[in-house]
């Protein structure tokens, strides 16, 4: 008997995929890559339209040679695919016919012609591929019917699955173990972050949009409901959408009524998402459009946070308010709904390190019956995917389920073992970070525009015969090029005001830097990619989400007076404009000064365009959890300071009218509504705090601005496409004419002696003397440094790049910075690149070299729970390891101690730089060479954990610059500190505009009691009712504030600026500011508008000052606006927020004060 066909395929002869998918054209879009048989295969998308090719993906197999790269300058003729050299190889080594395997090996796609470009950082970076197909079992009617991963009517599991013994049989290939390893269930033990069997089934019978399933099981779980109630009020969020519901569930659910207005932006794109992931067709990838009302739209930018926290002898995850802030290439590719953030404390992970890897990589979390597995993890962030499986329920097809991947494809999507095996197995899973970062689609190319090209290198002392060049011989190691008319595309799509000389990001399993390549005159868009830029191989590139493009010290050797000269002039210049609150114009001039202190335009700029704010220049990589290797601790601790600050009222956003959460906005709006310190003690407090932070920035951290006109901040570095600078030369022409300070005429392009430093500065020789030079033929090569590809001699090293010099950097994205203020150009002392021993690395650390071929037949022979386990474990083990921060603080501890030079410095400073990449190299630091470290750190300066370059030390070394120059900074500092605490004597005043609307109405209830005693007695009851009102809301405060009080301070000891600084939870006063905002039902007499302004009136006349400005800020900032005697600019917050002092404006106080 015939067996039963599925699809076209006989049942008893489907591969597990085949079985999996039930159908060919199913699972061809992996199978294609792997299968033997297969010839040409086609993927048809539900919804898709046959006749438009970019909805449609065929993949053919050509027959012919494969070819080799060739010249640059060729861009006719047809490029190899870098995948084709990497799939031959691996056919090679586990196929048994290799001419079968060599003909295999060229898959291309002749019909294909997209890829796209995703942007990060001024630049930019990659997406993936398109959805997997739809999991529908085909009937012979030709209709579908459901299928699910898990049949819905399964027992809950509540323990590890029973263990399975893998099929074994030969020596397992990276293919076979693909398809035998996973199957369609992940072995994990389930974790219920919030489920309930039977809310879950109504959850899915009234369709309730999936943003307001996580809002009501988020008040489940935070105690503000109960299942029950939810159950009760399901009628009210049943066949709605996110924007009708989301931003609404805490009214619903408490019964209240209000008059607020919600913001619903998060409920919107979650509908816009919603439907493109039933569209089915990868939309959220970007580049398709607009989409229901959003111009030009891309997925991906709703944030799902679960935090992890210890509870009772274990873990448990506590939702967290849903944000809006990035994109990433995972989250477009799967969509928001399906990745969560689980995110952990610095000090979680400290104390229970161990405990916390062990929790992640035995669980699959439950959320409303939906699985999610944990991916490698980023720093202290574990991203967890929504599979293709189900937990106590069914799958859904009116809301895309269907499209949801198993976790074996997601994995192969992004990096497929069968063309990566060769991959150390920490890289393998440390590549999983290249999808999570803040990325924007930018422009979409034709595969055959995208072409490889060889790596320049550095031939004075090198062969390619001598095998796989190190990175200090490759001038170009991760920058390639991109033509005029792609970089013109990309100009205009993010509405640069001039083209883009370089771009950072990724395409494929490419990432790096592309520049300008000015070859001709052409109109399509090109791509060149180079070896040293591929750190994940694919069989080809025809998935669309493949094509796109996203884009994203030595100071001891100078005379130290300089320096303790800018240091007191800069402690000046940052804290005179905060205490002046006399001069003319002094209320415009101190609002200019704070929100530049704050950059807050610049995080409403970020806050606005999400992640789209590093492509258009308003962030830049101190906003990454990520602590890059050119990114300074400096700027890193700064944030962490005003972050500590901004939580100082309990909220993280301007909520119905409470205060923003922002230190620097709450002041700025302050002196815009006509607040001034020297009358508002709510403004004194903020404004001391500011002054703090900055103290902080300028002293302990030793940032000055130098003089305008002589240095540049962080610039990315190009190499020499014309081949014309000679060593120790650098070309860098502005976009923006620069002054001369001394004959103050402009001029573009830099020249003459110049200290070019490259972040963290960690060695004395990465700061180098070098010459800039006027090249005409680079003019063209605005705003990037230039850097010469003619090589550099180094002690051991030999010839060397340029960039090898400064701290090991390469032209990727790299940037530096630079000086050429004649005070430190004059007196620099140029060093040689300073090196480690060379038994560095064997005296040092210990190499975990397992790959990924080594790693699979680990696995293989293990029963399939176990396996599951441990290859999670691995997965996971990359979790922020905290030994790159405590090494940071033994090389400032040993600089203080022992010079910036010594020997034990520099070789902490390589011990540093090493374990940055530890996650990708293998490198593990040998724990007898840690304890020593330790305790030779421990005896320079104790206690190390309180080390810090400033007054907060125990003792200083007088010969340390860094000492000199906190010294000489802090006599500034305290005379201007003195002199603020003179202006305000340490009283409360009490704003006579603020309490105006209470006395006012008392005042009223007075006189009409004698005249109109009925009216008088109305009124008197409904400013009862708003008195009772206010005091509970009150109650709540202090009972909220009360609770937080014994939060552990960030730093108990030391007299820096963060001692005994408390960090508070977020939001702990976000449901007081709920209640305050509530309808006050009985009012009889008052009109609305009256009652905001008494019941802010009345809170402001209590004893605690604080808590009128947290629940009524916005009213208070109204009546003392109002109340101006210039009178008060009435405008929408939109508008408010978005206009900033002029420039010319500023120059105009400037005069004043000359």
């Amino acid at each position: 008997m015939q067996p039963p066909t599925r699809g076209g395929y006989h049942a008893l002869n489907m591969s597990a995929s085949q079985e999996q998918y039930f159908g060919s054209e199913d699972d061809s879009w992996m199978q294609s890559a792997v299968d033997k048989t297969s010839e040409a295969l086609p993927v048809t998308f539900p919804n898709q339209v046959a006749s438009t090719s970019r909805q449609r993906l065929e993949i053919r197999k050509l027959s012919g040679p494969v070819q080799t790269a060739i010249s640059p300058s060729s861009l006719e003729t047809k490029q190899p695919n870098l995948a084709t050299t990497r799939k031959r190889e691996y056919d090679k080594a586990f196929s048994q016919d290799s001419k079968e395997a060599d003909e295999r090996s060229s898959l291309t796609d002749a019909d294909s012609s997209f890829t796209l470009l995703e942007s990060r950082d001024t630049s930019f970076s990659t997406l993936a591929s398109l959805s997997p197909p739809a999991k529908l079992r085909k009937t012979t009617s030709g209709r579908f019917e459901h299928y699910d991963a898990i049949p819905p009517e399964l027992p809950p599991i509540t323990h590890a699955p029973p263990a399975t013994q893998m099929d074994s049989g030969l020596p397992i290939s990276p293919a076979d173990f693909t398809k035998q390893f996973w199957g369609n269930t992940v072995l994990l033990t389930p974790f219920i972050i919030a489920h309930n069997k039977e809310l879950q089934r109504l959850f899915d019978k009234q369709s309730v949009p999936w943003l307001t399933q996580f809002e009501l099981q988020r008040g489940v779980i935070r105690q503000e409901w109960s299942v029950e109630d939810i159950m009760n009020k399901i009628a009210d969020f049943g066949f709605k959408k996110d924007a009708e519901t989301h931003s609404r569930v805490r009214t619903i659910m408490r019964g209240a009524s209000s008059k607020t207005i919600f913001d619903d932006k998060i409920g919107r794109e979650s509908d816009r998402e919603q439907l493109a992931i039933e569209e089915g067709i990868g939309r959220g990838l970007g580049l398709m459009g607009d989409w229901h009302g959003e111009k030009d739209w891309y997925g991906g930018r709703i944030q799902q946070v679960a935090t992890l926290v210890k509870y009772d002898g274990g873990f448990k995850l506590q939702l967290e308010p849903l944000e809006m802030q990035k994109s990433t290439r995972f989250a477009r590719f799967l969509g928001s709904r399906r990745l969560i953030q689980i995110r952990m404390s610095k000090s979680l992970v400290q104390e229970s390190r161990a405990e916390v890897i062990a929790f992640l990589h035995n669980h699959k979390f439950i959320l409303n019956g939906r699985v999610f597995i944990p991916l490698p993890p980023k720093d202290r962030v574990c991203y967890a995917m929504e599979t293709n499986e189900n937990y106590e329920r069914s799958s859904d097809f009116r809301v895309g389920d269907q499209f949801r991947m198993s976790f074996q494809d997601f994995l192969e999507w992004h990096n497929p073992i069968a063309f990566n095996y060769k991959q150390p197995v920490r890289k393998y899973f440390a590549r999983f970070a290249l999808g999570l970062s803040t990325s924007v689609p930018a422009l979409e190319f034709a595969i055959e525009n995208i072409h490889n090209i060889d790596d320049e290198l550095v031939t004075e002392d090198y062969s390619p015969n001598q095998g796989k060049p190190p990175a200090e011989k490759i001038h170009t190691d991760g920058c390639s090029k991109i033509n005029i008319a792609a970089a013109k595309l990309i100009a205009k799509r993010f509405q640069y005001s001039s083209i883009p000389t370089a771009m950072q990001g990724r395409i494929g399993g490419a990432k790096g830097l592309w520049t300008i390549s000015f070859d001709g005159p052409e109109d399509t868009p090109r791509i060149w990619i180079r070896p040293s830029q591929l750190k994940i191989v694919h069989a080809d590139l025809n998935h669309r989400s493949r094509r796109i493009f996203r884009s994203r010290g030595g100071l001891s050797t100078i005379d130290s007076s300089m320096f303790s000269f800018a240091a007191e002039k800069s402690s000046i210049d940052a804290i005179r404009p905060l205490v002046d609150w006399t001069s003319p114009h002094s209320d415009a001039k101190l609002l200019d000064e704070i929100e530049r202190n704050g950059r807050v335009m610049a995080k409403r700029l970020q806050g606005w365009s999400a992640s789209l704010s590093r492509i258009l220049g308003h962030a830049n990589r101190r906003d990454d959890t990520r602590m890059d290797q050119d990114t300074s601790e400096v700027l890193k601790d700064d944030d962490q300071d005003q972050d500590a600050y901004d939580d100082d009222d309990g909220l993280t956003g301007d909520v119905l009218g409470g205060a923003p959460s922002s230190l620097h906005e709450c002041a700025s709006g302050l002196v815009k509504n006509g607040f001034m310190p020297d009358r508002s003690d709510y403004l004194q407090e903020k404004l001391r705090l500011i002054i703090k932070i900055t103290i902080s920035s300028v002293i302990e951290k030793c940032r000055f601005a130098l003089p305008t006109g002589t240095g540049t901040s962080k610039k990315l570095v190009i190499t020499d496409p014309t081949g014309l600078l000679k060593p120790n030369e650098i070309y860098f022409r502005s976009s923006v004419p620069i002054v001369n300070p001394d004959t103050q005429t402009p001029f573009n392009v830099l020249e003459g002696d110049v200290v070019i430093g490259r972040y963290p500065a960690n060695l004395p020789s990465d700061l180098q003397l070098v010459k800039a030079v006027n090249i005409p033929e680079l003019e063209r090569y605005t705003d990037v440094v230039v850097v010469p590809v003619k090589p550099t001699w180094a002690p051991r090293l030999g010839y060397v790049t340029f960039m090898t010099i400064l701290s090991g950097g390469d032209a990727d994205g790299d940037t530096v910075f630079l000086i050429w203020l004649k005070s430190i150009v004059a007196t620099f002392k140029k060093k040689s690149l300073s090196l480690p021993s060379e038994t560095f690395e064997k005296d040092n650390f210990r190499k975990e070299i397992e790959n990924v071929t080594d790693f699979i037949a680990r696995l293989a022979s293990s029963q399939k729970n176990t396996a599951h386990v441990s290859f999670q474990k691995t997965s996971i083990s990359g979790l922020a390891d905290e030994t790159v921060g405590i090494y940071s603080h033994y090389h400032d501890v040993a600089v203080w101690k022992h010079g910036y030079g010594s020997k034990h410095a520099i070789r902490l400073a390589y011990m540093f730089n090493t374990l940055l990449d530890g996650t990708k190299t293998g490198l593990v630091v040998l724990p007898d060479v840690c304890a020593a470290d330790k305790y030779r750190a421990s005896m320079d300066k104790q206690p190390i954990e309180h080390f810090k370059p400033s007054s907060a030390r125990l003792y200083s070394n007088p010969t340390f610059i860094l000492d000199v120059l906190v010294h000489s900074g802090e006599k500034r500092c305290e005379k201007l500190l003195i002199e603020f605490h003179k202006r305000t004597d340490g009283c409360r005043h009490l704003d006579a505009d603020l309490l105006y609307p209470w006395k006012n109405v008392k005042s009223r209830i007075e006189k009409a009691g004698t005249e109109k005693p009925f009216a008088a007695v109305a009124l008197q009851e409904d400013l009862n009712l708003i008195i009772a009102h206010v005091d509970e809301s009150l109650k709540k405060y202090q009972e909220a504030t009360a609770s937080n009080a014994s939060t552990k301070p960030l730093n108990m000891k030391g007299t820096g600026v963060r001692a005994g600084l408390v960090r508070k939870p977020k939001n702990y006063l976000q449901h007081v500011v709920a209640f305050f905002a509530r309808t006050i039902s009985g009012i009889m007499i008052m009109s609305s508008h009256e009652v905001e302004r008494v019941k802010a009136s009345y809170a402001y006349s209590l004893p605690n000052p604080k808590f009128g400005f947290c629940v009524a800020y916005a009213t208070l900032c109204r009546i003392k606006s109002e109340a101006s005697l210039r009178g008060g600019a009435t405008s929408t917050r939109a508008i408010d927020e978005a206009r900033a002092v002029p420039a010319g404006v500023r120059k105009l106080f400037d005069s004043f004060e000359a």
